[in-house]
């Protein structure tokens, strides 16, 4: 079956068959395990950090070393952090008796942690100050643990993570780039040749254009990838004729710089957004202040529109969408 979902791709056999092959950085966290140190990933949001570490977990689990992946979008403080921690590392629940402190806390998971030594992974946490915090204000505590981290982040926050004293925590920086074109391309195929996709027209088509959306998406994340291949599918024109259009307009966009890049791309996954839109927020890490700024830039450039959404009492609400008709615009205008 053709997967194509905004899903990360999980330490399944399905899906590590799916995984483009992040040579250089897996070798990376490998070496750092070796030696004991911790590492820190930093990516673009969507660029794969989470199938990143799905897959490394799965490498070190064939190697029979003890990992933990800990999904942390929900901590928005240390404690919490370092509870979704103990969880994943089976730690002994804390007595509700007493005042504790992080380092009380910490200590439990020393005591959790047995001989070790034990590689945690924590994907998606929501504020670098709680990284800061935890690896930076608590290092010397964490420090004394029998585990190796791995810990992901935005691209965007470097400077959050890695203020003093968390950047001597930190051993190793892994930056994960956008993919070459020809790793794009291969992310593509692989998703139109998967087992069950042989008979499946829609992958067909994708096997048809994969080396055309490689060549001409940007930046070549997975998520954007998948999002191109999405509009070409969902599109009732001609493939190739999609393509063509969805380069423009991401010419375009670009030409606007990369802020006005991401969001655009951004847009045309997810459809008409208003500007407070919490998921659209998430996704790309900015203010509503910012966002607005930038789809200014855009409305500027005729390539959004907005529409005014009725909600009954109140200020009706603003919604923001690809301009469906700028590559007409554009034609009538060089007629």
């Amino acid at each position: 079956m053709l997967q194509l979902s905004q899903r990360p791709l999980l330490a399944t056999a399905a899906d590590a068959a799916l995984f483009v092959d992040r040579d250089r950085e897996l070798e990376m966290l490998a070496r750092a395990v070796r030696l004991r140190f911790n590492a820190l990933v930093l990516g673009e949001r969507g660029s794969g950090k989470t199938s990143l570490l799905h897959f490394f977990a799965r490498t070190l689990r064939e190697e029979a070393i003890d990992v933990r992946l800990v999904e942390a979008s929900s901590a928005t403080t240390v404690d919490e952090l370092v509870a979704l921690i103990a969880a994943a590392v089976d730690a002994p629940d804390a007595p509700t008796d007493t005042r504790r402190s992080v380092a009380d806390d910490l200590q439990r998971l020393a005591d959790a942690a047995g001989d070790g030594p034990l590689v945690v992974l924590i994907d998606s946490i929501g504020k670098p100050g709680v990284v800061h915090e935890l690896y930076g204000q608590q290092r010397d505590e964490v420090w004394r643990l029998p585990f190796r981290w791995v810990v992901t982040g935005n691209s965007a926050d470097r400077s959050g993570y890695l203020a003093p004293p968390a950047d001597s925590f930190f051993d190793v920086v892994v930056d994960l780039d956008e993919l070459t074109s020809e790793d794009a391309k291969d992310l593509l195929v692989r998703r139109a040749t998967a087992p069950g996709t042989a008979d499946d027209p829609a992958a067909g088509v994708l096997r048809g254009v994969a080396g055309a959306l490689a060549a001409q998406v940007t930046p070549r994340t997975p998520r954007q990838l998948l999002s191109a291949a999405r509009a070409t599918l969902l599109a009732e024109d001609d493939p190739t004729t999609v393509v063509q259009n969805l380069y423009a307009l991401q010419h375009h966009a670009a030409a606007l710089g990369r802020p006005a890049a991401m969001l655009f791309t951004e847009l045309m996954n997810m459809g008409p957004v208003s500007a407070s839109d919490e998921g659209l927020l998430n996704r790309l890490g900015w203010t509503r202040g910012r966002v607005v700024q930038v789809l200014k830039q855009l409305e500027a450039a005729h390539l959004v529109v907005s529409t005014a959404e009725a909600r009954g009492q109140g200020r009706p609400r603003k919604l923001y969408e690809v301009n469906p008709h700028f590559h007409a615009a554009q034609k009538a205008g060089a007629e």
